[in-house]
């Protein structure tokens, strides 16, 4: 039987996963900007981890180990509801959760100690990230990750370079993964550009994409055969 969501052309899911890419570059370089940290990339703040213990910035590092562990339990709470919520509305809840925990990092920026307060938004911006890539492994037919692009990039390539079938999947996949990759380029240039000149405000560009991921994943996994994920596709920590 032919894969029906293959097979009928729609941009439901292209806008979803770019509204999510855009959110994922957008904190992952707002983070940098502000903290010195990657909210949604484990490789890169394993990297910096290591040059803060030679630097001997061991509050750099703290700060660093703070993102990991942060994305590292989102992820974990985000597979864990996507194998026990498989719903249009319970795929959606997410994104309004990750909204108030970018908020709550906000706020703990602007008002706690200067000692703390970097802690704070890193937790919080890692937290969200890590939420959003465990639940949306998948968008449409296509595995897809929107906290980070090495493996999208990979992917992207293989569907270019292996294979001489131009099946309507293929197509897609292939879609899919260059919306993903030019979105997170484009949400990264925005959360450094507002965060280098506005500070921990400009974070608030933030909400913006989340605000409009979140009806379109109502509408796509309220569709017949929209694929809500389950344990099989768990997400890598990267």
């Amino acid at each position: 039987m032919p894969d029906t969501q293959a097979a009928t052309p729609s941009f439901l899911p292209f806008f979803l996963a770019a509204s999510l890419a855009l959110a994922g570059g957008f904190a992952d370089a707002a983070s940098f900007v502000l903290l010195g940290v990657f909210s949604g990339h484990l490789t890169g703040n394993s990297i910096l981890s290591g040059i803060s213990i030679v630097e001997g910035s061991f509050t750099q590092l703290w700060a660093i180990l703070t993102a990991v562990g942060g994305f590292v339990s989102g992820t974990i709470a985000g597979v864990l509801w996507r194998r026990r919520i498989a719903t249009a509305h319970g795929m959606s809840l997410p994104l309004g959760l990750e909204i108030l925990v970018v908020g709550a990092g906000i706020l703990a920026y602007k008002n706690l100690d200067a000692s703390l307060q970097e802690y704070a938004l890193a937790l919080c911006l890692s937290l969200a990230l890590g939420i959003q890539n465990g639940v949306y492994a998948t968008v449409g037919t296509s595995k897809v990750h929107t906290t980070y692009i090495t493996g999208v990039t990979t992917s992207l390539l293989n569907t270019l370079f292996y294979g001489a079938e131009q099946s309507i999947a293929k197509k897609h996949d292939r879609g899919m993964f260059a919306t993903v990759l030019c979105s997170f380029v484009l949400g990264g240039a925005s959360g450094a550009f507002l965060t280098y000149h506005y500070g921990v405000q400009g974070v608030l560009g933030l909400m913006p994409p989340l605000l409009l991921a979140m009806p379109l994943c109502y509408r796509f996994f309220s569709r017949p055969g929209a694929g809500l994920v389950t344990s099989q596709h768990n997400p890598p920590l990267k």
